[in-house]
C-alpha cells in the first residue's frame, strides 16, 4: 500500500506497477493522488475533466537499493482539446505539448515546475491562468542554457507559440518576463506568424529589447501599455501611427529604432519621439515633410534615393 496525505488526512492506495489509460474522455478526480512506481501510459485522450491527475505521483522503479531509475511516462497529445480545471495540478504526470488544446481551465499546472510548453492557442484568460496565479503573484527569472537566455516562469523554461493570434492579456501581469517565443540575438522575438496582438496582451512586461519580425495586421490599442522597451527593431509597414498604436504613451521609452524594410517614410511617422538612433537597413525613396515634426534624433543613419 501507498499512503498519501492530503489537507491533513491520510489516503491508502495500492503500489500500482503501471497504469495503462486507454479512453477518450478522462473523468473528473479519475486518478487524483494515484501512485505509481513504474509507468503510466495514457493513450487516445481527447478530454480530461478537472482535477484528474491532481497529486498523481510517481516513485520511480526500484532496480536496487541504491539505483531508483525515473518512472516512464508515455503521453500521447494528438488528438486532446480540452483540459479541466487543476487537471495536472501538483502532479509528476502531464503534458508540455498543447498545440491542439482549445479549451483550458484554470490551474492546470499549479504547484509545477514546468520545463517547456508548446501552444496554438493561448487561454483566453492569460498564460497565467495555467499557473493559477494573480497578476503580480509569478516571479520569472533567467534561465540560460548554452548562449540562449530564456525567461521564465516557476522554472518555466521556454514557450513556443506557432499561433497567429496573441489575445487581449495573454502575458498581462508578467512583470519580469523579458522574453517571448524566440531569443534572437538579444531580442526577443515576435514572429512573423502572427497576424493579431489584442489590447493589454503584453501589459507590464519587462521586455525592453523587441523583434517585431513582420507586420501583424491587428495591432490594439496599447498591447505593450506599460512596457519600457528601448530597443525596437520592425520589419512591418511604417505609417504615421506605428508607433502610437503599438506602444500608446510608452513609446516614448524608446530610444532605439531600427527598421528593417521600411523604404518610405510617412508624415508625422517620428513626430514628438526623443532617440538616440534612428536606422534604416534599407534606401528610403519618400520622406514626408512632416515626418520628423517636434523629434529629436541624435543619430540617424538613413540612406536617402529621391529617385531622380
Amino acid at each position: 500500500m501507498v499512503s498519501v496525505v492530503q489537507n491533513g488526512n491520510t489516503y491508502y492506495f495500492p503500489a500500482i506497477k503501471e497504469l495503462i489509460v486507454n479512453m477518450a474522455a478522462i473523468p473528473a478526480y479519475a486518478f487524483q493522488s494515484i501512485v505509481t512506481p513504474h509507468a503510466w501510459k495514457i493513450n487516445g485522450v481527447v478530454s480530461i475533466g478537472a482535477h484528474a491527475f491532481e497529486g498523481a505521483q510517481s516513485t520511480g522503479r526500484v532496480v536496487s537499493e541504491n539505483d531508483i531509475r525515473p518512472s516512464e511516462i508515455s503521453f500521447d497529445t494528438s488528438g486532446l482539446t480540452t483540459i479541466g480545471d487543476y487537471a495536472f495540478a501538483s502532479s509528476v504526470i502531464y503534458t508540455t505539448d498543447l498545440s491542439t488544446v482549445v479549451n483550458f481551465g484554470v490551474g492546470i499546472f499549479a504547484g509545477k515546475s514546468m520545463y517547456g510548453l508548446t501552444l496554438v492557442t493561448i487561454p483566453s484568460a492569460g498564460l497565467a491562468s495555467l499557473f493559477n496565479v494573480d497578476s503580480q503573484a509569478e516571479d520569472i527569472y533567467a534561465v540560460v542554457v548554452g548562449d540562449d537566455t530564456y525567461y521564465v516562469p516557476n522554472n518555466f523554461a521556454s514557450i513556443t507559440f506557432v499561433g497567429t493570434t496573441i489575445p487581449a492579456n495573454a502575458f498581462d501581469g508578467f512583470t519580469t518576463l523579458r522574453c517571448f517565443n524566440e531569443w534572437r540575438n538579444g531580442f526577443c522575438v515576435i514572429p512573423n506568424t502572427v497576424a493579431s496582438i489584442g489590447a493589454y496582451a503584453f501589459r507590464g512586461t519587462d521586455i525592453n529589447t523587441l523583434f517585431i519580425d513582420g507586420d501583424a495586421t491587428t495591432v490594439a490599442s496599447n498591447a505593450f501599455d506599460g512596457v519600457g522597451i528601448g530597443d525596437l527593431t520592425y520589419s512591418g509597414v511604417l505609417t504615421s501611427s506605428t508607433f502610437t498604436t503599438l506602444f500608446g504613451t510608452e513609446k516614448s521609452s524608446l530610444s532605439r529604432i531600427t527598421m528593417k524594410t521600411a523604404t518610405t517614410i510617412p508624415g508625422f511617422a517620428f513626430a514628438g519621439m526623443n532617440l538616440n538612433d534612428l536606422i534604416f537597413e534599407q534606401t528610403v525613396t519618400s520622406v514626408d515633410g512632416n515626418a520628423f515634426e517636434n523629434a529629436y534624433i541624435a543619430n540617424r543613419y538613413i540612406t536617402y534615393d529621391s529617385g531622380n
